[in-house]
């Protein structure tokens, strides 16, 4: 009798923990925010990409691309609905499978999302993917496979009869996304595990001295110290081991995604891989709480227009200006001239203090921002940036940001006067 209450208990806390699971899961969407933000970060890493490849379009998925013929025939029907561009008959129109990718792209951008539009959004992926395969790497595999999952993440809808099995599919994707990309360092970590290069703290070494995946700096500065190459092998084969255990934490969370950031960054901009570095920084957005995730996104929707008084006299700073223009998609960035400016607030600063470091001014708070703190409020309105707004967020808070801005600021031969026609103020 004991041993059958006992058993009677047990299964009564087991049920009780299933209801739990099952509430949680359908009563309501439990990261509405995350997957908002996660999905545009997705979509403006795939418009980049796709913008970044323009130039070369021809050679990628045209007439003249790079790829190289697959092995055999299209086996299947799959085989021939997933790479449509291999076929003869449908070759020609691969502008058209772009175009509609890079539109169907900036209108989810923008918010307006639905079933129809995630699903072809990931099979065009797919198409053009499959017909550049000989260009794809680990960070076009993980957004394949989180563009899947984003089918199923429906946030928002209807409050009808379905809702809870919409609730349910919608988490469930979410969770099986986060194990995703869990499963992805694991296995990296794992592998590395198995390599004697790693296992001995020499596998940087060799890394940076591959031509293709270095720079001369690491090359010279990095590979040739001892200390740095154990370092860097041994902190990067930790960091993807830990990952799967630590990122659970939530006191631990931000420093491993900031470490993690880094990591990427360096992968992207130290070994050329950008678009591996990106995606795998993308991912890390799934991680963030929804408290954080309601913060990015109101930094795009409820930001005033900002006032940046730019030195017209300096060709680095009227190229940074052209740069911010070109990517203020919202319009949220009205550029001045530090000699004339036509802010009434700006016009209170003195000529030399408008020189000696950009100012920028909110429009409806009218508080004043300069040096770093300005180069600060121009990301938070810029789309593009969305990715990397943290990094700019903790090299403010560390005041790393400003010096770094006070020594580009003080570089003479950077503040020359500017050539016939260069410096056209861009006004709105």
């Amino acid at each position: 009798m004991i041993m059958k209450s006992l058993v009677q208990n047990k299964w009564h806390d087991v049920q009780t923990f299933l209801n739990t699971v099952v509430d949680r899961l359908t009563l309501q969407v439990t990261h509405p925010y995350t997957i908002t933000v996660f999905r545009r970060c997705v979509y403006l890493y795939l418009l980049f990409f796709y913008l970044l490849y323009l130039p070369i379009a021809t050679h990628m998925w045209g007439e003249l691309s790079y790829s190289l013929p697959k092995t055999g025939p299209l086996s299947g029907s799959l085989d021939r609905f997933l790479d449509p561009l291999s076929q003869s008959t449908i070759a020609p129109y691969w502008t058209l499978f772009l175009g509609l990718q890079m539109t169907l792209l900036f209108i989810g951008i923008l918010g307006h999302t639905s079933f129809i539009h995630s699903v072809l959004i990931c099979y065009l992926n797919f198409a053009l993917d499959n017909k550049a395969w000989v260009t794809l790497n680990g960070g076009n595999n993980i957004i394949q496979l989180m563009l899947v999952y984003m089918i199923a993440m429906r946030p928002y809808g209807s409050d009808g009869n379905w809702r809870y099995l919409r609730n349910g599919i919608t988490n469930f994707a979410f969770y099986a996304a986060l194990l995703q990309f869990v499963v992805v360092y694991s296995v990296a970590g794992l592998t590395k595990l198995q390599s004697n290069l790693w296992r001995n703290g020499v596998a940087l070494y060799y890394v940076l001295n591959t031509d293709e995946f270095t720079t001369h700096f690491a090359q010279q500065h990095i590979a040739t110290n001892d200390f740095l190459v154990m370092a860097g092998t041994y902190l990067t084969l930790s960091f993807q081991l830990a990952f799967p255990f630590l990122i659970w934490q939530k006191k631990i969370r931000p420093y491993l995604l900031a470490i993690g950031t880094f990591l990427h960054l360096q992968i992207a901009f130290v070994m050329g891989l950008l678009d591996f570095g990106f995606a795998m920084i993308i991912c890390y957005f799934l991680f963030h709480s929804e408290e954080t995730s309601r913060k990015i996104l109101g930094y795009f929707q409820r930001r005033s227009p900002l006032h940046v008084a730019f030195d017209s006299g300096c060709l680095v700073c009227m190229k940074f200006a052209r740069c911010v223009k070109f990517f203020d998609w919202n319009g949220l960035i009205v550029i001045d001239s530090a000699l004339d400016s036509k802010h009434p607030k700006l016009k209170e600063v003195s000529l030399s203090r408008l020189r000696q470091s950009m100012h920028a001014i909110d429009q409806d708070s009218e508080s004043l921002a300069t040096g770093y703190e300005s180069i600060y409020q121009i990301a938070i309105r810029l789309p593009i940036l969305l990715p990397i707004v943290p990094i700019f967020k903790l090299f403010n808070y560390l005041n790393t940001g400003e010096r770094i801005y006070s020594w580009v600021s003080e570089k003479s031969s950077w503040r020359q006067g500017c050539r016939e026609g260069v410096c056209q103020i861009l006004r709105k």
